[in-house]
């Protein structure tokens, strides 16, 4: 009759476990390799998930503006101010002093209802 140690199964138990969990983490890893290569081969490598394109796309309502962006001046940070002012001093401004035919900076205001 032969014997078995209770120790030695539970290591054996433990070396197959910690095998298994390996071999598994590296087939996760390969597989994710591979899907990312076929994904960036396709037409469309990014796929939006269903949940994001209904809340950020599929919702969206077009807002009607009157707003002819061909007579705007744009530059990096946004805009550009048409001024001839030799010195500027540091101020908090009121929007007539900003905004209208006698303002100093001479911007144009653009009504916006903020949607």
């Amino acid at each position: 009759m032969q014997t078995t140690s209770w120790q030695g199964e539970v290591e054996n138990v433990s070396r197959r476990h910690s095998h298994n969990k390996r071999r598994s983490h590296a087939q996760r890893r390969c597989n994710r390799a591979e899907w990312w290569k076929k994904q960036e081969a396709s037409a469309h490598p990014y796929e939006v998930r269903h949940a994001t394109h209904q809340k950020h796309v599929h919702g969206l309502k077009a807002v009607d503006t009157h707003l002819d962006l061909v007579d705007i001046s744009i530059t990096l940070p946004g805009y550009i101010s048409l001024h001839d002012v030799v010195e500027l001093k540091e101020a908090a401004y009121v929007l007539d002093d900003l905004v209208g035919g006698n303002s100093h900076f001479k911007f144009k205001l653009q009504k916006w209802d903020g949607r």
